[in-house]
């Protein structure tokens, strides 16, 4: 951390040692920001702009902002928008990292603080089926059966539905569930006979019989 001030028995925050520094693959984001309603008209918009500038020269604000080593960013209109969206695709970016690299306790962490962090998010399709292929990864099985069904029920036309169905069939067999197994496969085989995942399915289903 970079604030240098004292603060307490000649400590500063930057002597504090972070988590990373520590070996700890951590980051903790608290997100403020304040949306209005698209119907807002420029002067309501310009008059809580305005407030908010007054708030922030207050020395109260300044010190509560001190002592806590808060951020003290202010963005508004198109910068603030920018960064929304800049910091959304980051935050997706890194938790995909993670399923990519195979670390499946971070992924499962990165998104689903993604999911509560950004619950309208373009992104939370993909989210929501990376997830399932975390938690599978990590062998919850149970978990992984729940995200794919969220998955699906959130997105019950995207493409990956049938990969989906299949993953929760593989957790199903291999969670020693195989009436459940087969009912999957069989459901995957009514409604996607064409995709790859139902090609794999017959097998599965045959395996199970």
């Amino acid at each position: 951390m970079t604030y240098d001030e004292q603060i307490v028995d000649g400590k500063s925050w930057k002597d504090i040692p972070t988590c990373k520094s520590e070996g700890l693959d951590m980051e903790y984001l608290m997100l403020r920001g304040i949306f209005m309603s698209p119907k807002a008209t420029k002067d309501q918009v310009e008059y809580y702009i305005d407030l908010f500038k007054k708030v922030r020269a207050t020395p109260e604000w300044q010190e509560f902002m001190k002592s806590g080593a808060f951020n003290t960013t202010f963005l508004t209109g198109d910068d603030y928008a920018k960064w929304v969206e800049v910091e959304e695709k980051r935050q997706y970016d890194e938790a995909f990292a993670s399923v990519r690299g195979g670390d499946f306790n971070a992924a499962v962490a990165n998104f689903s603080v993604f999911l509560r962090r950004w619950p309208a998010s373009g992104y939370g399709d993909s989210a929501r089926f990376w997830l399932g292929n975390a938690q599978y990864g990590k062998r919850d099985l149970k978990e992984a059966i729940v995200a794919f069904r969220n998955f699906i029920a959130a997105a019950p036309e995207h493409p990956r539905v049938p990969e989906a169905m299949l993953a929760i069939a593989n957790s199903q067999s291999e969670s020693k569930d195989s009436k459940g197994a087969r009912a999957t496969l069989t459901e995957l085989l009514k409604k996607y006979p064409e995709s790859e995942a139902a090609q794999a399915g017959r097998e599965r289903l045959a395996a199970l019989k």
